[in-house]
């Protein structure tokens, strides 16, 4: 079941990151432990202990640890690509120039 977290402060947001990263490195595709999961990701195991417990942390370690649970393409929902040209790039764009059809008329 998904959460509603628009209306959870952001300590509750992190807390519940934490939960979830710790549901994810022990019954994931390749449950590991806490020791297995720290050393694969570069973390002490305490750095990781406190991720876990309260979401608190670099972000940094988040990626580490998503990238050594093999959850990094997770990133993709979490924060959608709006790398395009904004509505205001957009809008000083040069128009294009419209073709004209060069020929001959039935006339000639």
């Amino acid at each position: 079941m998904t959460e509603n977290l628009k209306f959870k402060s952001d300590t509750e947001i992190a807390k519940i990151l934490g939960q979830r990263i710790k549901a994810a490195r022990l019954n994931g595709a390749k449950p590991m432990t806490s020791e297995q999961l720290a050393t694969a990701a570069g973390l002490s195991r305490q750095s990781l202990s406190t991720f876990e417990n309260s979401g608190r942390g670099k972000i940094s370690s988040l990626i580490a640890i998503m990238r050594a649970l093999d959850l990094l393409g997770s990133l993709g929902e979490m924060v959608p690509d709006f790398s395009g040209p904004s509505p205001m790039e957009l809008l000083h764009q040069p128009k294009s120039k419209k073709r004209v059809r060069s020929g001959t008329s039935k006339n000639e």
